[in-house]
Parts: structure tokens; C-alpha cells; sequence
């Protein structure tokens, strides 16, 4: 399966426009206690750092949005013809969670 993980429209009608992107389901939060995310499994998504390990952690390959922002522009809602022109891509990471807290 492959989840998109995202609450704002701009950026799922962007990837709805990829031709290479299939997207399984789309889900505006991940929530482990419904959602069972296995080895096989590809999420995409702008997620904490924590999130982003646990999906590593199952064997899932994890992809995020690449956005280049002004500091001016953080914080705000981009429709899919603003993204595309940011040059927005995804981007794979393999998080590992080293259990060391300061």
C-alpha cells in the first residue's frame, strides 16, 4: 500500500497529479492504533520525526515533501500550481530512532 499523509489540499491535489504516483489512501493524520503499517508498505508525507522513525523501524520505505520556503511563506497554504512551481519533490529517508535522550 501506499498512504499519503496530509491535511492540506493544495498538496494532495499536487500528488494526485503525479502520473508516476499511485496513492493507495489518503489520510490526513497517521495514527498507529488504525492504521497497521507493514514492510511492504511506501508513506509519504511531511510527519514528526518520531513518526517518521517508527516507519522506518517496520521496514516501510518513507518519502517526504522537499519544499524550498521563504521564512515568509512558512505557515501557509500552497495550491498544486504553486508547489509545482517551487519545484516541490519527494524525497526518500531512512530515520533511525538511537533511544538517547539529553
Amino acid at each position: 500500500m501506499i498512504y499519503f499523509i496530509c491535511r492540506h489540499q493544495g498538496t494532495i491535489d499536487w500528488v494526485k497529479s503525479r502520473k508516476n504516483i499511485k496513492i493507495d489512501v489518503f489520510l490526513d493524520h497517521l495514527d498507529f492504533r488504525e492504521t497497521e503499517i507493514c514492510a511492504e508498505d511506501t508513506v509519504i508525507g511531511i510527519l514528526p520525526i518520531d513518526i517518521a522513525a517508527q516507519i522506518c523501524e517496520k521496514g516501510a520505505k518513507f518519502y517526504a515533501l522537499k519544499i524550498h520556503q521563504e521564512l515568509s511563506e512558512r505557515g501557509q497554504n500552497f495550491s498544486a500550481d504553486n508547489l509545482e512551481k517551487m519545484n516541490v519533490s519527494l524525497r526518500r529517508f531512512q530515520i533511525i530512532d538511537l533511544e538517547e535522550e539529553l
